[in-house]
């Protein structure tokens, strides 16, 4: 392979020109980390961690010929390499580090590794090999266990030079830095990828029966591990392996686009009906149709009834959220700190604007002391709650870093936080003297971080954890832990202050997380590092122009026993709660009616709440209509975006009231088998046969181990019935109808055109702001009105 050596493209010169007036210990290790494209960081003595602290924020870094980092070197100190502007370390770790596991894994690295560029590398204590590459487009880390391990984080530092524990570092070849491709970088070691992982959609159908190696010509390919591999059929290959096909599973992945899908996705590129950089949203409408046109004539697929299929291949996209843009494009002026919010947080886009909106609501409720106040029976709050989900990059951490900036806020990662830490514990001074620690709780700003486990309960510690983090996010006046602490002398109380914030990565979605609950009463939005301005650092959103804008939310903070709501103003909010239930409930997408049903009780308390904020924002006792108009508007654009979020990220069916099962894969084949007819004895198609390859595809099992699954399903769950019928013949259906399993009478919900509506009322409501006025956004719509 051509080897490549072009570091130059970074700093704007060649590595081989940089002036070298003081070599340095640096330089005598090895001459080619003279480039001023490099930055290195101390480390500490026979350890990998760095000398300064803020080292990541790229402060304290150091260039090849720095007096202080050669001085480091001769007093037997350690140096890091910083993985910044495209720099990325690629490591194959030695059998020692790996206790020898699978060593004939090791060697397929070694030598596959010997197809990629050569460059400058070293040797790790482990018996393996460090590689530097600059490779811009890598923006996370890829990880093959045991051995292989790719970074391209930005501040990630990657130990080069000097002694630790586990043994010394050494040169391995001094050579240029190379320039390689990721593309090239994932292809070469396809075989050891988890490419279910990357790959961002599989436009399947389970009624269509079109096998991959029918449309893949494999006769271009050539076998490699436990797949065939060689250069895409259509856009072609730089390196003549970036495509590849799993005959087992029945799929191919492109690791130019980094997306893959099955065989009516391949065919809808073959011919030209999608690009590949498409196949990472489902084929949907004309396309759909003439995809399986074409293979109902040349391959002589079998087409079920049309209106079942395209109801299956339904997903949240059949809401035109870019139609909604428009008709909340500067419905803002109500929101007094929206222009500060949008000059200081860092996000640009339009796609960003009901994320502003939301942090506006956010800082409102920030700087108001927390209210209690009630809607008939019902006890209400100010606080607002909201989650973002970022993608791969430094997202996640600069939202983190902002938030930490501001003292009113703490942070947990709730896979290493005990119960205690939570909800804080009752602790003894010298004489034996009480003092209560109040814990996370207790901060007005409360940062949850990720956690895939946590999300989705896996060990009683863990559902703890949530299950309080849940009464975190209801009326404060029910925050009350059921645990007693220490010594069960007395449960300590939440701090009702305490408003939540959750930091999801967006590779962590990959089972359903929202039928537990927590997630029902947060509005949710998804942010790309890229739209993240690199700011100064001394600058976030609590910062203003007006030189700190802490001081902007305390100023005026107001203290009140809480808000009163009479009937009118009840009956109002109530009307748009009922109004976007309506629109849910009757939408032809079932996930949007999954949606609906599991918000049924949550949406009046996130309309409610909204009102609340803006009107102790706006210095109102009794919300006027004027306010209930906008906050209510305000809800409906966030909880659209939300469903956006949702839809494109995690799967909605998999609820426990929905599919009435706890285990996510049998949720799935629940699913399976109502789009495939299988309702009732009478209706369904399915085979005994079908239905245990699906569950073994499904939980990755033998047939064996499904049969037993299917009789759980069946005799433990009652889910699931099965009847053999003579000698060949079976029948699988599900015992019971999602439809109507959340206890919704979906009839007593007539449907109504949201886009229309907000359109026809938007002036409406800004003409109500300029004059002053009380008209209702909703008050042409009749309510409680049933089909016929």
């Amino acid at each position: 392979m051509e080897e490549k050596n072009n570091l130059g493209n970074i700093s704007g010169s060649s590595p081989h020109t940089a002036t070298v007036e003081n070599e340095g210990s640096l330089v005598k290790y090895a001459k080619n980390l003279a480039n001023d494209a490099l930055d290195f960081i101390r480390v500490e003595e026979n350890s990998k961690k760095p000398v300064e602290k803020e080292w990541q924020k790229g402060g304290t870094t150091q260039k090849y010929n720095s007096t202080i980092l050669n001085d480091h070197i001769t007093k037997g100190g350690n140096i890091g390499l910083l993985l910044r502007n495209g720099i990325i370390d690629f490591e194959i770790e030695g059998t020692k580090k790996a206790n020898g596991n699978k060593p004939e894994e090791f060697e397929r690295l070694i030598s596959l590794a010997k197809e990629l560029p050569k460059t400058l590398s070293f040797k790790t204590p482990s018996g393996g090999e460090r590689r530097i590459y600059n490779c811009p487009e890598l923006q996370k880390t890829i990880q093959a266990e045991p051995y292989l391990e790719i970074r391209g984080v930005n501040g990630v530092q990657s130990v080069i030079y000097g002694k630790t524990p586990e043994g010394d570092y050494s040169v391995k070849d001094d050579l240029p830095v190379s320039t390689i491709t990721l593309e090239e970088l994932m292809s070469t070691f396809s075989e050891f990828l988890d490419k279910e992982k990357e790959k961002t959609t599989v436009i399947n159908s389970n009624k269509i029966s079109l096998s991959i190696n029918k449309v893949a010509n494999l006769s271009n390919l050539k076998w490699k591990g436990k797949e065939y591999q060689g250069s895409h059929p259509v856009h072609g290959s730089t390196t003549g392996n970036n495509f590849t096909i799993n005959p087992t599973k029945d799929t191919w992945y492109c690791f130019r686009h980094h997306c893959g899908g099955d065989a009516l996705s391949l065919l809808a590129i073959q011919r030209g009906i999608i690009t590949c950089e498409e196949a990472s949203k489902k084929l949907r409408k004309e396309k759909f149709k003439k995809t399986l046109e074409i293979a109902k004539n040349e391959f002589g697929v079998i087409i079920p009834e049309e209106n079942s299929l395209l109801q299956e291949v339904q997903t949240l996209d059949l809401i035109d959220f870019s139609e909604f843009n428009p008709v909340f494009q500067d419905t803002h002026s109500h929101l007094t700190n929206f222009d500060l919010i949008d000059n200081e947080v860092g996000l640009q886009g339009s796609e960003y604007y009901s994320v502003k909106k939301a942090l506006t609501y956010y800082a409102e409720s920030m700087r108001q002391a927390p209210i209690c106040f009630y809607t008939g029976s019902e006890a209400q709050d100010n606080r607002f709650h909201y989650g973002a989900m970022i993608g791969p990059g430094k997202g996640k951490g600069k939202l983190k870093g902002i938030a930490r900036a501001n003292p009113l806020c703490s942070e947990i990662n709730g896979a290493r936080t005990n119960l205690e830490q939570l909800i804080g514990k009752i602790m003894y001074e010298k004489g034996g003297k009480e003092v209560e620690n109040p814990g996370y709780f207790a901060s007005v700003g409360l940062i949850a971080d990720e956690a895939q486990n946590l999300l989705n309960e896996q060990d009683s510690n863990l559902a703890s954890i949530m299950a309080e983090i849940r009464k975190a996010l209801d009326p404060f006046t029910k925050n009350i832990p059921d645990k007693k602490l220490v010594n069960n002398k007395r449960a300590l109380r939440y701090s009702p202050e305490c408003r939540l914030k959750v930091l999801i990565h967006e590779t962590t979605l990959e089972t359903c997380f929202f039928d537990l609950g927590t997630f029902r009463r947060l509005f949710f939005f998804k942010i790309s590092p890229k739209n993240i301005t690199k700011a100064d650092t001394n600058q976030n959103y609590y910062r203003t122009s007006k030189e700190n804008m802490l001081k902007e939310l305390y100023k005026n903070k107001i203290y009140s026993s809480g808000l009163v709501f009479e009937k009118k103003e009840i009956d109002l909010c109530l009307e748009y709660t009922d109004y976007f239930r309506r629109f849910l409930l009757n939408h032809p997408n079932k996930r949007a009616k999954t949606l609906g049903i599991m918000w049924h009780f949550s949406l009046p308390q996130m309309f409610f709440r909204m009102v609340g904020i803006l009107a102790i924002a706006r210095g109102e006792t009794k919300p006027t209509e004027q306010t209930i108009s906008f906050a209510c508007f305000d809800c409906i654009q966030l909880l659209l975006e939300t469903i956006k979020t949702y839809g494109n990220n995690s799967c909605l069916t998999l609820s426990r009231t929905y599919w009435k099962t706890t285990d996510q894969e049998a949720a799935m084949f629940l699913e399976w088998l109502y789009t495939n007819g299988a309702t009732s004895e009478s209706a369904t198609t399915v085979t005994i046969n079908e239905a245990i390859d699906k569950m073994a595809n499904l939980k990755g099992i033998n047939e064996r181990q499904a049969k037993k699954e299917l009789y759980k399903l069946q005799n433990l769950q009652g889910l699931i019935d099965k009847k053999q019928v003579g000698q060949h013949g079976s029948k699988v259906w599900i015992t019971f109808n999602p439809e109507t399993s959340g206890g919704i009478e979906l009839a007593d919900y007539p449907s109504i055109d949201l886009l229309e509506t907000l359109k026809k009322k938007k002036d409406e409501l800004h003409k109500s702001n300029v004059e002053g006025g009380t008209q209702s956004l909703l008050a042409s719509i009749p309510l409680r009105e049933t089909k016929k």
